[in-house]
C-alpha cells in the first residue's frame, strides 16, 4: 500500500476514535468507517495502472483524470477537448436536366403539323375528285301524231307533269373542312375557324374550283368545333342553314318554313330540291361520312322516309 493510503488510514483512524468516544453506540461507528476504508481503497486501486519503466522494472501509474468536457488520449496521456462529430451535410441536389418529352406519335394515316403539334389528315396530292352530276330527268316525249288526238286536259296534266320534272334539282354534297381548317383532324376544327362570315367566305372563294357547281340546298361538311352540330350545313344565296346533322337539316328547313320563319322565295325554292341521290351516293361511296349523316343512327328506309314525307326525296 502507498503513502497516499497510509496518511488516509491514519487520518481515518483517528477520526474514527474521535467519533466513537462522543457517539453513544462505537460499533456502529466502527462499521460505517470500515466501509469507507474499503471503498477508498476499491477505488485507489482501480485507478492505479503498471507500465514499464526506463529500467524495465513495473511501476504503478494513476490513472489520469480529464476536468469535464475534455478527454483522455491514450497515446500522449494528453487531455483533449471532445470533438463534437458534427452531422454530414446532405450533398446539395444537382438541378435535376429537364425530362424531355416524347415526341407525339401520330396513328395512321395522320401526320404531325410542328406547329400545332396537332394530328392533320394526310393530304393525299391527287385532285380532289368532281361530285358526279345527276343526270337531268328527260322530259317524256309526247308522240307528235297522237298529240292533236289527246283531250285538252290530258294535254294540260302532260305539260304541267314536264314542268315540275324542269323544277326539280338534285342536290350535290361537298366536303370542304381541309379548306375551313388545313389542321383540322378530320371531323373537329379549331374555334376560330367556327364561325359563319369564315364559312362564306371560304365558299365564295372556292366558286370557281371545286364548288363550281354549288347550287341553292347542296349540303356541305365544314366540321365542327363542338357542341349540337355535327358540322353539317345547307348552302343557301349567299347564306348558310345549320342542321342539328347532315340528313335532318332540310327537314329542319321546311318546317321553320311552315312557321313563318325563313324568306319565302327561299322557302318555295327548298321544296323544289330532292336529296334521294345524295344520300344514296353517300351510302355507296363514303360510309364513314354517312355515318355522320345520319346513317350511323337511322336506317336508310327510315330517312327515306322522312324526306318523302316532307316531298324531298325523289
Amino acid at each position: 500500500m502507498d503513502k497516499d493510503k497510509q496518511v488516509f488510514d491514519e487520518w481515518l483512524m483517528k477520526e474514527g476514535n474521535t467519533l466513537m468516544i462522543k457517539c453513544t453506540d462505537p460499533d456502529e461507528v466502527e462499521q460505517l468507517f470500515e466501509k469507507i476504508r474499503s471503498e477508498v481503497t476499491r477505488l485507489i486501486t482501480k485507478t492505479k495502472t503498471k507500465t514499464k519503466g526506463s529500467d524495465g522494472n513495473t511501476k504503478e501509474v494513476k490513472a489520469k483524470v480529464c476536468p469535464p468536457g475534455k478527454e483522455l488520449n491514450p497515446k500522449t496521456l494528453r487531455c483533449n477537448k471532445i470533438k463534437v462529430t458534427k452531422s454530414k451535410k446532405k450533398p446539395k441536389e444537382q438541378d435535376k436536366p429537364a425530362k424531355s418529352t416524347p415526341a407525339k406519335v401520330c396513328p395512321p394515316g395522320k401526320e404531325l403539323n410542328p406547329k400545332t403539334n396537332r394530328c392533320i389528315k394526310v393530304k393525299s396530292k391527287k385532285k380532289p375528285k368532281t361530285p358526279k352530276t345527276p343526270e337531268t330527268p328527260k322530259t317524256p316525249e309526247t308522240p307528235k301524231d297522237n298529240w292533236n288526238l289527246l283531250p285538252g286536259d290530258i294535254k294540260v296534266n302532260i305539260m304541267n307533269i314536264n314542268k315540275e320534272a324542269e323544277k326539280k334539282q338534285y342536290a350535290k354534297f361537298y366536303n370542304i373542312i381541309d379548306e375551313i381548317d388545313p389542321d383540322n383532324d378530320g371531323y373537329e376544327i379549331d374555334d376560330k375557324y367556327d364561325n359563319d362570315k369564315h364559312f362564306i367566305n371560304v365558299i365564295n372563294g372556292l366558286k370557281k374550283t371545286i364548288l363550281k357547281d354549288l347550287k341553292f340546298g347542296d349540303i356541305l361538311f365544314v366540321g365542327t368545333a363542338g357542341g349540337d352540330e355535327f358540322g353539317f350545313i345547307i348552302y343557301l344565296d349567299n347564306d348558310i342553314y345549320y342542321g342539328e346533322n347532315g340528313y335532318s337539316g332540310p327537314i329542319r328547313y321546311l318546317k321553320d318554313c311552315r312557321e313563318g320563319m325563313g324568306k319565302e322565295k327561299d322557302c318555295e325554292n327548298m321544296k323544289t330540291i330532292r336529296y334521294s341521290k345524295l344520300v344514296m351516293d353517300l351510302n355507296d361511296n363514303n360510309q364513314e361520312m354517312y355515318g355522320l349523316f345520319g346513317g350511323g343512327w337511322l336506317d336508310l328506309s327510315d330517312i327515306k322516309e322522312q324526306y318523302e314525307a316532307e316531298g324531298i326525296w325523289n
